[in-house]
C-alpha cells in the first residue's frame, strides 16, 4: 500500500483512510476481494488444483488463500 500512497502523493495512513472512506473497505480487503473473484472464475472454468489457483490469483501462501476465500464466500 505504501507504493500506492506514494503514487497518489499521500501518506500511507491517509491513503488507507481515504480509500476506506470512498470504497467502504481497506485497500488490502479490496485487493483480496479482487483476487478471490479471479480465483472463483478459475475454479469454475478450469481444472486447477487449489495450490495452482492460489498461486495464479496472487496469494503466496495457499493456507492464507483458503482462509480468505472461505471468509469471502460465506
Amino acid at each position: 500500500m505504501d507504493y500506492l500512497a506514494k503514487l497518489s502523493g499521500m501518506t500511507s495512513e491517509y491513503f488507507r483512510h481515504k480509500f476506506k472512506e470512498l470504497y467502504g473497505v481497506s485497500p488490502l480487503q479490496y485487493i483480496n476481494q479482487q483476487k478471490v473473484n479471479y480465483a472463483k472464475r478459475l475454479l469454475l472454468n478450469h481444472s486447477h488444483t487449489i495450490n495452482q489457483v492460489s498461486e495464479f490469483s496472487g496469494f503466496a501462501d495457499s493456507n492464507y488463500f483458503s482462509n480468505i476465500f472461505k471468509k469471502s464466500v460465506r
